[in-house]
């Protein structure tokens, strides 16, 4: 996924596309949307985490949300949905952009010290 530039950036795209054209999507694709995206952010943030770089994470982390909401599709307005697509498309961008640039501080290695 992350070690895939094109096709996190080909997702956003598809999230972007989806959050204007909401009204035309299914309950069942919004409700694929939402959960794709939010596996897509916790996988970004543990990977960031993993290469010791959690000081690098300034946002909330919205998966949790996401999740929720897809569950919640059937009775969330259409234009909530499409907000949250946005915020998901723009979090997936700022995160893709910090895991391509080069690291900060070495990984955290055994036992909790830094470096290999």
């Amino acid at each position: 996924m992350t070690s895939a530039p094109s096709s996190t950036s080909t997702f956003v795209a598809e999230l972007f596309r989806a959050a204007n054209e909401i009204k035309r999507l299914s309950e069942n694709d919004q409700q694929e949307l939402l959960e794709r995206a939010s596996n897509i952010l916790r996988e970004m943030r543990a990977t960031m985490i993993r290469n010791g770089r959690e000081h690098e994470i300034d946002s909330v982390d919205i998966s949790y949300r996401l999740r929720t909401l897809a569950h919640e599709v059937a009775t969330t307005p259409a234009d909530s949905v499409a907000s949250e697509l946005l915020m998901a498309a723009e979090e997936i961008r700022t995160l893709k952009i910090k895991l391509d640039a080069a690291p900060t501080r070495p990984p955290v290695g055994p036992k909790g010290r830094r470096g290999p």
